[in-house]
């Protein structure tokens, strides 16, 4: 690398800190959690694991979001660091949930900070009135693959 081109490339470097992209968080209102729901779904199988209630994350500014996952107790204990938090702070919140309070490690704890995590992610991209994938990077493809698991309940046929 001779001096003209590393000359071009730190300026090059500096203008690009200059014009980066526009900070989301700078949009962000002032919020915090109010309110944790815990919803478990009507038709539970016995034969599955149990991770699958739904999630409400309410907000004083009125801004509710959606999660799936986790066990009803794991949920709960989880859920309890939330409360007055902001809803923005996604990996701070992620954090302190995951050190708080003594639940042996494991999935189930996963699952549920995973529910609450997409929860709050909802709410950041209401917030913004953009798509959670956007948040997240963007499109990464144009199509998705869909797997089955399972099979028919007995004395039905797997149609």
């Amino acid at each position: 690398m001779n001096r003209r081109t590393f000359l071009k490339e730190l300026a090059a470097v500096q203008a690009a800190a200059v014009l980066r992209p526009p900070d989301l968080a700078a949009d962000l209102p002032k919020a915090k959690i109010t309110r944790v729901r815990i919803y478990r779904p009507p038709a539970l199988n016995p034969l599955f694991n149990q991770s699958n209630m739904l999630v409400t994350v309410e907000t004083d500014i009125g801004l509710t979001g959606l999660g799936e996952g986790g066990a009803k107790d794991t949920l709960e204990q989880c859920a309890g660091t939330l409360i007055g938090k902001n809803p923005f702070r996604t990996d701070a919140i992620w954090q302190e949930a995951y050190i708080a309070w003594f639940y042996p490690p494991g999935r189930e704890k996963a699952h549920a900070l995973g529910a609450l995590d997409l929860a709050l992610w909802d709410i950041k991209g209401k917030a913004l009135n953009v798509p959670v994938h956007e948040l997240l990077g963007g499109t990464a493809r144009d199509y998705c693959e869909c797997y089955l698991t399972g099979g028919a309940p007995p004395g039905t046929s797997p149609t």
